[in-house]
């Protein structure tokens, strides 16, 4: 099964990112979820050409690479909502989606940031190892979590 496809933006398909940016907690940290700025950040994140974004399954969740620099590094995010993702075979794959992005672009480093603990588990087992914690680094309510950083980084390509 093949779980990534090219994002391809409509209008019911971004206002369903809106909400959902804006109402899951880990998404996107309490300072930024007004509708303006979610939808700011969308737009940029799909019209920019550094930028590559992909669906999960049916529109079950999305996939990105952020700020391409070829040969060198790009962020990753991943967002899903529909917990029957959770297969080793969505695992694998996405594994392998990865470094292939990564081989097709040359890139050095590939870095993300999760307030999610279990993302972060799931993270680890697509191949990135953690590279730091920020305490508080993430507002959530009243709650301020710890904001996990991950990488991978690749010698030699």
């Amino acid at each position: 099964m093949t779980y990534f496809t090219p994002f391809c933006p409509n209008q019911m398909k971004m206002q369903l990112l809106v909400r959902k940016y804006q109402n899951e907690p880990m998404y996107m940290s309490d300072e930024q979820k007004d509708t303006q700025n979610v939808w700011k950040y969308l737009s940029k994140l799909c019209g920019n050409t550094n930028n590559y974004m992909f669906e999960i399954g049916e529109f079950d969740g999305v996939l990105s690479f952020m700020n391409v620099v070829p040969e060198y590094r790009a962020d990753f995010d991943m967002k899903f909502w529909n917990k029957h993702l959770w297969k080793v075979s969505f695992v694998r794959e996405s594994r392998q989606f990865i470094d292939d992005f990564i081989t097709v672009h040359g890139l050095k480093r590939l870095v993300t940031q999760t307030p999610d603990e279990t993302m972060a588990r799931v993270l680890r087992l697509m191949g990135f190892v953690n590279e730091g914690k920020f305490k508080y680094g993430f507002k959530h309510g009243e709650n301020l979590k710890t904001l996990y950083q991950l990488r991978i980084v690749r010698r030699g390509i």
